[in-house]
């Protein structure tokens, strides 16, 4: 049985994660570890296949590192980051087991759209006092970074979090969670909040974090359409859609298409570099160790003064530039478990079909942005995957 005081010190994550998320990197390592560490020495958890299997691949990835110290020279502070990726893994799946474990999900309800609602509030902090650095007693928060389009240069919204790529994986965990919402009074009240997230999301000028968040607040709506509407009704407004965007691509080709092309490659030199980190990732990784992997994340330089680390802006070419063809292999498991143990608790939820399709949603989302960009984004990510695997009895 799980222990309250366990319970709270869980819910402190979320409802100090704001908190958490304005910490340095480093930090947020510890804070996290520390957590880990107290609940295992106080109450017995119990590991489960998804979380032993994410364990072995931070593992097998903590052993590619020890290959790179004994056999070539490693630059201190990419080692350092390299144990830092591979052991916010471990910590994150521990997290993912004590989370299937977890009872009070309703009381985390709140806390979701209470930080979607700070999002919203940061961005609109933002708008009003036009700056992109916020300077406190010595340490910088950014609320933006410049990027240049094909069209010119603009700014990038990041919400103190970090990364541009940030809002769009705090919305892709929080979506699929407000569905499971059982209380229909509650259900304007959380789409309201997604899409004063999704504003934010917009603002970040992320396009696949456009794409995916659109797609699930699309499928929010429409859920709860059903909901109230009965499936009937929704299907012949389905029907309605699908011919009115036929029409539309038919009527407007041209237009569309230019849009497409235009959204695309907005960014080409994102693009190319994107696609140059991938091609070389694989690259190192065959020419270096293809069964356990490089471990750490070195530097490719891509011209013009920026570089940026191998194994980057992909979670899958990340983790097999990490841990090789072993350690893909051990995560592909864990990834696939992790959707089996999720259906199996979300399937007889009257939102359950939709939730699991905003999941793979996320899956495809993880093609072009990192899991562990950030410490809080995969433990929080774990977290909310736990819950939505929550072991009865």
């Amino acid at each position: 049985m799980i222990s309250t005081n366990k319970d709270k010190l869980l819910t402190a994550i979320f409802k100090y994660m704001w908190i958490i998320i304005l910490l340095p990197k480093m930090l947020q390592f510890v804070v996290y570890s520390l957590i880990v560490l107290y609940v295992l020495l106080k109450d017995r958890v119990s590991l489960n296949k998804v979380s032993i299997l994410f364990i072995t691949g931070g593992f097998i990835q903590i052993a590619a590192i020890f290959f790179q110290l004994i056999f070539n020279n490693t630059d201190l502070t990419r080692t350092l980051a390299g144990f830092n990726t591979a052991l916010i893994w471990v910590v994150a799946a521990i997290y993912y087991s004590m989370f299937t474990q977890y009872k009070n999900r309703e009381e985390l309800l709140k806390y979701v759209r209470i930080n979607l609602l700070i999002l919203f509030s940061i961005y609109l902090l933002y708008l009003a006092i036009k700056v992109q650095k916020i300077h406190i007693l010595g340490y910088t928060l950014t609320l933006s970074s410049n990027d240049y389009l094909s069209s010119g240069k603009t700014t990038r919204f990041n919400g103190l979090m970090g990364t541009v790529i940030a809002p769009s994986h705090l919305l892709c965990m929080s979506i699929p969670f407000l569905l499971l919402d059982e209380d229909k009074k509650n259900d304007l009240l959380n789409i309201f909040c997604c899409l004063l997230g999704f504003i934010a999301v917009v603002a970040t000028h992320s396009r696949m974090g456009l794409l995916i968040v659109g797609a699930m607040m699309f499928l929010m709506i429409r859920r709860y359409l059903i909901n109230i509407a009965g499936y009937g009704m929704v299907s012949r407004l389905d029907f309605l859609l699908v011919v009115g965007v036929i029409c539309g691509v038919i009527v407007f080709y041209k237009e569309i298409a230019d849009k497409f092309i235009d959204f695309f490659y907005s960014r080409s030199g994102s693009n190319g570099a994107r696609f140059m980190i991938y091609r070389e990732s694989i690259k190192k990784v065959l020419d270096t160790n293809p069964v356990f992997g490089v471990g750490i994340k070195y530097m490719l330089e891509t011209g013009g003064g920026y570089s940026y680390p191998l194994g980057s802006h992909c979670t899958y070419i990340g983790i097999l530039y990490k841990t090789g063809i072993i350690g893909a292999f051990v995560y592909l498991s864990a990834f696939i478990e992790t959707l089996k143990a999720v259906w199996k608790n979300i399937k007889t939820n009257r939102n359950g079909l939709t939730i699991m399709a905003m999941i793979l949603c996320y899956f495809v989302f993880l093609i072009f942005a990192d899991l562990d960009g950030s410490n809080w984004v995969i433990v929080s990510m774990f977290a909310f995957w736990g819950l939505l695997s929550y072991e009865k009895g």
